[in-house]
């Protein structure tokens, strides 16, 4: 099975503990990244797309249910964490 960094960032699945704090350190970092411009392709990355300048292609907004994780791995009570703006 072929997993992306966008795959183990963001998957719902409980995984070994190791795992577990590994996605949640890479979301803290990415989140509180200064360089905006590569927190919002970090956070908003959707899929592989060569023909496109980047090479992949975004969401506009981050989608909701990535939202939800990031707000609970960071313990956010914001109803909203867009920070790809």
């Amino acid at each position: 099975m072929k997993c992306t960094s966008q795959a183990l960032i963001f998957n719902s699945l409980v995984l070994f503990q190791e795992v577990e704090t590994a996605r949640h350190s890479m979301l803290r970092k990415i989140y509180y990244l200064t360089d905006e411009v590569l927190r919002s392709h970090l956070l908003l990355f959707r899929l592989p797309q060569h023909h496109l300048q980047l090479g992949f292609d975004m969401y506009e907004q981050l989608p909701p249910i990535r939202a939800k994780r990031l707000e609970r791995v960071l313990g956010l009570q914001e109803s909203s964490v867009d920070k790809g703006d």
